[in-house]
C-alpha cells in the first residue's frame, strides 16, 4: 500500500507516506490512487479517535478533507496538518466546522498558503489551549488578536514567521490578555520572527 493508516493506538489517527524512501512523486501518485477506496474507513477511524495527525502532505487537498469532514461532527481533541501545502482555506474550514467544539490543540505549522479567513472558524473553536500558526505567514495580526480573546483556555500561542506581527501587535496582546484573565495562564507565547 502506498498510504500507512497507523490505526493502533486507542486515541489517534496517523496519516503519512508508507514508502519514505522513494521519491515524493511516486508516493504522491499511490496514495493519491488509493485515497477514494479508503476514504469511508478514514472517517470510521476518526469517529473513534481524539487526535488526527497528517503531516508534509502535498497530496492531500482540500477536496478530501471536506469528503472526510462531510459526515458530521468529530470527537477529535488535537488536530495537527503539518506543511500540508494543497490545503487552502476551505479545507481547514470543512474540518475546524466538523471538530470545533470539542478541539484543545491545533497545529498548522508551515502551511503558508493559509489566508485570514480560516482566523473565523479558528475562533469558533473556544476551547482551544495550545495554537500554533507559526510559518503561516499569510494571517493577519487583527485577525490573529480576534482568535485570542475567542479561546479563553488558550496557555500556548505560536506566531513565529507570521509577516504581519509588529510592534502594534506585541503592544496590544498583553492588553487582550489580561482583559481576559484575572492571572494571565498563558504559559508560552512564541513571537519569533
Amino acid at each position: 500500500r502506498g498510504l500507512e493508516l497507523d490505526n493502533t493506538a486507542s486515541r489517534y489517527i496517523h496519516l503519512s507516506p508508507a514508502y519514505a524512501h522513494s521519491s515524493a512523486i511516486a508516493v504522491a501518485m499511490a496514495i493519491s490512487a488509493e485515497l477514494p477506496e479508503i476514504l469511508p474507513s478514514l472517517r470510521s477511524c476518526l469517529e473513534q479517535k481524539q487526535l488526527l495527525r497528517i503531516a508534509k502532505a502535498g497530496w492531500l487537498t482540500s477536496s478530501m478533507l471536506t469528503s472526510i469532514c462531510s459526515g458530521g461532527a468529530l470527537n477529535i481533541e488535537s488536530v495537527r496538518l503539518i506543511d500540508c501545502n494543497g490545503i487552502d482555506d476551505a479545507g481547514l474550514v470543512a474540518v475546524l466546522n466538523c471538530v470545533s467544539t470539542n478541539l484543545k490543540r491545533l497545529n498548522l505549522y508551515s502551511n503558508p498558503q493559509l489566508t485570514g479567513s480560516i482566523l473565523d472558524a479558528i475562533a469558533k473553536c473556544s476551547s482551544l489551549e495550545l495554537l500554533s500558526l507559526s510559518k503561516c505567514s499569510q494571517l493577519p495580526a487583527d485577525g490573529i488578536l480576534k482568535v485570542v480573546r475567542a479561546c479563553p483556555n488558550l496557555i500556548e500561542l505560536n506566531l513565529e514567521g507570521i509577516k504581519s506581527i509588529d510592534d502594534s501587535f506585541v503592544a496590544e496582546l498583553p492588553a487582550v490578555l489580561k482583559v481576559r484573565f484575572l492571572v494571565p495562564n498563558v504559559t508560552l507565547l512564541d513571537l519569533l520572527m
